[in-house]
């Protein structure tokens, strides 16, 4: 782990309040996110980071760790309306699938949008690839 700088913000969308718990820890002990936003549903991500679009001053997510299998709106379908949004309320952020899945499709399906596919828990490993490859305007390796 060598980060230049902290992510602004990190959004974190999974419907298992325990995994949420651990994740949040394990963001905090990397010293990922200057600021986590956790949300348990996939409407109520996408209410937000509408809402964060709002304001020019509102910080924009850097990364989305997103659940595949919610109830309401899967992951899949989140991604669907995200990418629906006005271009000032995505951001531009990265998206990384964060779940329990062991289906092929989903990790094929997440390979064909050029998504990252990690396994639960979030290990800092993981956290390492994530910022090496996708975001290394933060890394400092």
């Amino acid at each position: 782990m060598v980060l230049k700088a902290r992510l602004p913000l990190v959004v974190l969308v999974d419907d298992s309040e325990e995994d949420n718990l651990f994740h949040s820890f394990v963001i905090e002990q990397y010293g990922l996110a200057e600021e986590l936003h956790v949300e348990l549903t996939g409407e109520r991500a996408l209410s937000y980071l509408a809402s964060r679009g709002t304001t020019t001053e509102a910080t924009k997510p850097t990364l989305i760790l997103l659940d595949i299998n919610m109830p309401g709106i899967s992951g899949w379908e989140f991604l669907e309306r995200y990418h629906a949004l006005d271009a000032r309320h995505r951001a531009q952020a990265v998206v990384v699938m964060l779940t329990t899945s062991t289906d092929p499709h989903d990790r094929a399906r997440a390979e064909a949008l050029e998504l990252r596919f990690f396994s639960k828990p979030l290990t800092a490993a993981a956290i390492d690839q994530v910022v090496q490859d996708l975001l290394p305007q933060f890394w400092d390796g």
